[in-house]
Parts: C-alpha cells; structure tokens; sequence
C-alpha cells in the first residue's frame, strides 16, 4: 500500500512539475510577477514592483508601498475594481513616487492581458503594452525530488488547529 501511495505521490508532483511556465489562454490566478517594464521604459535602478494574483484580488509591492485590490478577468480582457489601496509611505529614493504612482496609473489602465509563457504583457484600451511583468520563478520553483519519500502530518485547516 505505500508503494502505491508513494507512486501516486510521485505521479501527481511530476505533474505539478511542468506548471512553472505559463500558456496563452491561463488564468493569472495564483501567480506572481516582477515588473520589468513600465510604460516601454525599464525601472528605476534598485527599485522592485510586483504583483500577485488569488482568487479576485491582487497584492504587491509597488517600490515603496503596499498596494491592493480586486480585478476582473474574461477571456483577455483585465480590469481592476473601482480603486487600488495603498499604504501612504513617502519614500526619499529620488523617482520613487513618481514611478509608483505611474506604475498605479498604468494598472488602472489596463484592459487587455496576454500570457506567453514566463511573460505577463498588459495593454491599454488602445492595445499599447503598458505593463510587462516577468513570472516570479522563486513563487513557482520548488525541488519536487526533495519531497519524495518525506512524511507529512496536517496541523492546522483554515488557520485552525486540529
């Protein structure tokens, strides 16, 4: 019987093992990206902008600030709700603000989306690329093998211990 376990085991994370890249046509949700690029320009130098997708709603560092909100998916088309929250940091990085709030901007304006692969592209509704993010490889790289053979035990469901 832990034979067969164990090859279930093996055979569902061999499978999982093959979802770090994205195809067209996927759902963002349960991703995370980098920004790379902003409204055709590369980023500040030493400055970072992420983004994570989950059920709805989406987080992430903007270069000084927390921000969050709720988006809307339908084929390729993106739209976020009606206001993107913010923690209120004055950061002193010279650029800094100015980037985060362009950053801000461009994601409200965002309509369309398209994945291809480890690439996150989004347009305005003119169909220009405002936003491009790289897939956050550390989000989704996990050594598989090192968990073959382990042992786990559940300790808490829903933040509840058992």
């Amino acid at each position: 019987m832990k034979r067969i376990l164990s090859l279930v085991f093996l055979i569902i994370i061999t499978g999982l093992a093959g979802c770090s890249v994205f195809q067209p046509g996927e759902s963002l949700n349960g991703s995370s990206w980098t920004l790379i690029q902003l409204n055709g320009h590369t980023l500040l130098s030493g400055s970072h902008i992420s983004i994570s997708f989950s059920d709805g709603h989406f987080s992430g560092t903007s270069g000084c600030n927390q921000y969050g909100g709720s988006y809307r998916t339908r084929g390729d088309t993106f739209s976020t709700g009606k206001s993107v929250e913010s923690t209120a940091m004055a950061c002193l990085d010279e650029g800094i603000m100015d980037q985060e709030q362009e950053y801000t901007q461009a994601l409200t304006a965002a309509s369309a989306y398209t994945l291809d692969g480890n690439r996150l592209e989004m347009l305005n509704a003119d169909g220009e690329v405002i936003l491009v993010f790289a897939l956050d490889q550390a989000a989704v790289d996990v050594d598989l093998t090192s968990l073959a053979g382990s042992e786990w035990r559940v300790r808490t469901v829903d933040n509840e211990g058992l």
